[in-house]
């Protein structure tokens, strides 16, 4: 006797997977090659970083984070802010567009600086960046044409400690 039919049936298995592998490591390499090339690509402009903010034709930030915006125009609840964003700071657009802007009324006074505003064609706010001078709840309240079109409280909380060592 030759061979028995479970050699038989062995060398055409082991046929069968070795013809299978074959092509299946033949196709590895295109997706490695991919794979190395979109490494060695990764550093060459592309990148996860947000876009530049702008509102109005002005760019409020080319972070890399990005900034948050709020939108204090038609909150009719109370909305309140307890962190910053990006530089320490809140930006607040206070107007639905660029075309026409809103009248603001912080108080407490003291409690917020603006460090920066965007204006709308109008001539009145369309944005503000403000920062904290010192602890407490301020208000914001927007107005246009003598209506209160929107307000936002901002209590921002203290920042917590640097880690120890």
């Amino acid at each position: 006797m030759i061979g028995s039919r479970a050699d038989a049936y062995a060398d055409n298995h082991r046929e069968l997977h070795a013809v299978r592998r074959r092509p299946a490591a033949k196709r590895r390499w295109p997706g490695l090659l991919l794979a190395v090339a979109s490494i060695g690509l990764a550093g060459c402009g592309a990148t996860s970083a947000a876009p530049p903010t702008s509102i109005c034709g002005h760019v409020l930030s080319r972070s890399a984070a990005g900034i948050e915006v709020y939108t204090i125009w038609g909150r009719g609840a109370r909305a309140v802010v307890r962190y910053p964003t990006v530089g320490n700071v809140v930006y607040l657009q206070v107007a639905r567009g660029c075309s026409t802007g809103s009248e603001l009324q912080i108080g407490p006074a003291g409690l917020l600086r603006v460090v920066r505003s965007v204006r709308a064609r109008d001539g009145h706010l369309a944005l503000v960046v403000v920062a904290q001078v010192r602890p407490g709840l301020a208000t914001i309240t927007a107005t246009h044409a003598g209506h209160t079109v929107g307000r936002i409280e901002i209590e921002l909380l203290p920042a917590p400690p640097p880690p120890s060592p």
